[in-house]
């Protein structure tokens, strides 16, 4: 199987290297304990190998490594009116 590093890894992306559900996958990155320890393993070990941040650890990542970015992204301006929209 082939996977295109190029584009950021996403769950499907994890479930196809592990040989799980998109499901799965995403139970093993809530922790919900019903999950098989072997299967909870190899979902964990795709994670690492596919590189897969979460859209929230994604951004995270991106602000420590150019808060300027960030900073801008909570300061946006409002098209319709002009008003800037401060996000905290």
């Amino acid at each position: 199987m082939l996977i295109n590093m190029n584009k950021r890894p996403t769950i499907q992306t994890v479930a196809e290297r592990a040989g799980v559900s998109r499901g799965t996958v995403d139970r093993v990155l809530n922790n919900r304990s019903y999950v098989r320890a072997d299967v909870r393993e190899r979902v964990l070990d795709a994670i690492r190998e596919t590189g897969y941040l979460s859209p929230r650890e994604a951004h995270r990542q991106m602000c420590i490594r150019d808060r300027a970015i960030c900073r801008r992204a909570r300061r946006t301006v409002r098209p319709q009116t002009g008003r800037r929209i401060t996000r905290p």
